[in-house]
């Protein structure tokens, strides 16, 4: 433990400190880009929201298993001081059950980004929470619920919004047609000995919902399902395919997540350039 570095981090003056709201591949993809450009990060686990895309998130780090994404680890922490150890190191992201009140306790935040999928709740105002809050997909409103919005679908995905609502409806969730069709049939204790990548055919049964069989629909390879023993309710997603050779990625990184995480780095850069710009001109320093 280098205690050095644990103090530079819970400093006024410290390294950057983000705060991300969900742990799916989104708001992964946000955290691994911010802390390969040198900020501190944690994600703060929505308890409402299962992540289902599980090889491309740092969410299984919050149940002590490895969660590793382009050399970047992610490790859960249970309280402050573990918080402020894993992020005294380069290269890491803490995961958190805390609430979020909990985690700014420990240290202001710089950045504030909610990545949520919205699920058809309504956005809250994140503005005044950290020095910039940036809100991700549909939903949001630059100027209403945050500083910044950033948009996350189509070709659009990564662009800012500097004053207004994100363009488009629904919650921004993942790629996959439809999204996941297999489905919890009641509330109860999901069961399955299936994991992200295993092929699967159509009858097949893949998992149990307190003894109800959740059946595939079609063949296809699982790019997305419920961890084993999870309690859920019913009529949630539990599991997502595609068909055989389909092109949605079920590891890494992919293109839609680096294009929002991409997105936010700029946004993040262009505020500083300003921030530095206005300094300037306050202090009468030559800007050449």
């Amino acid at each position: 433990m280098n205690r050095t570095r644990i103090a530079d981090f819970l400093g006024r003056d410290g390294v950057s400190f983000v705060v991300v709201l969900g742990s799916d591949e989104i708001a992964s993809a946000i955290a691994l880009r911010l802390t390969e450009a040198g900020r501190r990060v944690v994600l703060v686990r929505d308890p409402a929201r299962m992540v289902l895309r599980r090889g491309m998130a740092f969410d299984d780090a919050a149940h002590g298993e490895a969660a590793t994404l382009e050399g970047v680890e992610a490790i859960r922490a249970d309280d402050g001081f573990e918080l402020a150890v894993i992020l005294s190191e380069p290269r890491r992201v803490a995961v958190v059950d805390l609430d979020l009140n909990e985690v700014l306790a420990i240290r202001a935040a710089d950045v504030l980004i909610d990545a949520r999928p919205q699920g058809g709740r309504e956005r809250a105002d994140l503005r005044g929470l950290a020095g910039v809050a940036i809100g991700v997909g549909p939903g949001f409103v630059a100027g209403g619920h945050c500083d910044v919005a950033v948009e996350s679908r189509g070709e659009a995905a990564g662009r800012a919004v500097w004053r207004g609502p994100v363009a488009g409806e629904g919650d921004g969730g993942g790629d996959a047609a439809g999204g996941p069709e297999m489905r919890s049939p009641c509330a109860g204790r999901w069961r399955t000995p299936f994991e992200v990548g295993r092929m699967v055919y159509r009858g097949m049964t893949v998992g149990r919902v307190d003894g109800e069989a959740v059946v595939a629909p079609r063949d296809g390879r699982v790019i997305g399902i419920a961890r084993d023993d999870a309690l859920v309710i019913g009529g949630v997603g539990l599991v997502e395919i595609v068909p055989p050779g389909g092109d949605v990625a079920w590891r890494g990184v992919d293109a839609r997540g680096r294009a929002i995480a991409e997105g936010i780095r700029r946004v993040l850069a262009a505020i500083a350039t300003v921030d530095r710009l206005s300094a300037a001109i306050r202090n009468d320093e030559s800007l050449f």
